[in-house]
């Protein structure tokens, strides 16, 4: 029995991992125009630019892409009716992207639906919140666990009868029901006044590595507990608790509205801040370590862009395996500047890329490999014998070990692991 799960866990990644095609060198008329530049081809991240057009713009079609270095489509497709907002690689190795569905007109970004791809980039399944609520395009996260982060937004009326847009989160388990539910209107005193639209305008939420949530609006960052739902810390904004190191106060508090926040494998939150939108601070990216049992944030990187780019809404930063930092720089609202640029730990661009017309935005930018390229480490064993079993040979080690108790029948047996870099595909 334990042969057969083996062998069956190999057959199906090899099933999943069919290649994907090189796009045809003509492209549709309505693909959108593409520059790349290269400033230092040794020192790019691995992987491919992953973006879509997130931008209503006449005579170019509604386009997820992944691309080269040099900017020619590996793969794209064009969408029939809206276009996509973050379009990127979840920890499972399938692919997700935003359809945006309907604009809001009480905050930014809109009602979707999360469509999922698999390695052959075809629609597999999709996502949407449960109890009557609909996604925001701004941000979906899957769990390595199955279970999947989301959050939208639903009106309710204050004292004076003014409609408040407030933010729903939900996670929902690998059967799609609601296991944790949080909501802005639990946790804020509506004393008869609407409050300011930022106050719950999400832009991005994710699990931190102690399993609570960090939730983010153009104005703050929070840390939410996942058992109760209290407000566990305040980082930035008017209610800001946290003491800065590094960095002027008065200046850090403003980077805490981040369109993106991520946490580190080394610990630290890397975070994506746009331009205040008046044409005077551009968009950038720090790095911080936070303690946060005394609450002090202490920069210990950043990137400014020279000339600056003035990015107003969307916007990633990604941390690479090589170190470099991949910058999605969200809309510019037509100035030119940059769809994505990669720097080095020193601030040194290796690659950019832009869209030859102004008016052609990308949500975020990421770079990840093709489905077809990630690979597990394989090793076969022979004579498995009674006791531990290190499945390692020569320089492929696959940190798998099987202790066998007992077993019946020759000693002449087989068995195979692979392991590989990816969560498992729906998990229950």
């Amino acid at each position: 029995m334990i042969r057969m799960i083996f062998v069956l866990s190999v057959f199906l990644w090899i099933a999943g991992g069919v290649g994907i095609e090189r796009a045809e060198a003509v492209l549709p008329a309505n693909f959108p125009a593409i520059t790349a530049h290269v400033y230092d081809a040794d020192a790019i991240g691995d992987g491919y630019v992953y973006v879509a057009v997130a931008s209503e713009v006449q005579g170019v079609g509604f386009y997820l892409m992944i691309l080269d270095n040099d900017g020619a489509p590996v793969w794209y497709e064009e969408l029939p009716d809206e276009c996509a907002f973050d379009f990127k690689m979840q920890p499972n190795g399938l692919l997700t992207y935003a359809q945006l569905l309907e604009r809001h007109s009480y905050a930014d970004g809109g009602d979707a639906v999360h469509v999922v791809l698999n390695k052959d980039l075809a629609e597999i399944d999709t996502f949407q919140m449960a109890n009557g609520y609909t996604a925001d395009v701004q941000d979906f996260q899957w769990l390595a666990n199955g279970h999947a982060l989301l959050f939208g937004y639903c009106l309710t009326e204050v004292d004076t009868g003014a409609p408040v847009p407030g933010a729903v989160v939900q996670e929902l388990n690998a059967d799609r029901e609601v296991v944790f539910e949080w909501r802005t209107w639990d946790h804020y005193d509506l004393d008869g006044s609407a409050p300011a639209a930022g106050a719950f305008a999400l832009n991005t939420l994710g699990m931190d590595a102690d399993g609570h949530l960090l939730i983010a609006t153009p104005d703050w960052v929070k840390k939410i507990c996942r058992q109760t739902g209290q407000v566990l810390w305040r980082l930035g904004g008017d209610e800001n608790e946290f003491t800065f190191v590094g960095v002027d106060a008065e200046e850090a508090v403003g980077h805490f509205g981040p369109s993106a926040l991520h946490r580190l494998d080394n610990g630290n939150v890397l975070l994506y801040d746009g331009s205040d939108g008046m044409g005077t601070r551009s968009a950038q990216v720090h790095e911080y370590r936070l303690d946060e049992e005394n609450r002090i944030a202490e920069h210990v990187w950043s990137y400014v862009p020279d000339p600056p780019v003035f990015a107003r809404h969307g916007g990633n930063a990604q941390r690479l395996a090589n170190g470099n930092t991949l910058i999605g720089w969200g809309g510019d609202g037509g100035s030119h500047g940059p769809v994505c640029t990669e720097v080095t730990p020193d601030g040194q661009k290796v690659f950019e890329l832009f869209f030859d017309d102004p008016a052609i935005e990308s949500y975020r930018a990421f770079r990840f490999p093709l489905p077809k390229d990630i690979t597990g480490d394989g090793v076969t064993k022979q004579y498995v014998g009674i006791g531990d079993n290190e499945f390692k040979r020569g320089g492929v080690d696959t940190g798998v070990t099987i202790r066998v108790n007992s077993y019946t029948g020759t000693g002449y047996n087989v068995m195979g692991v692979v392991r590989t870099p990816l969560a498992p595909l729906y998990p229950t």
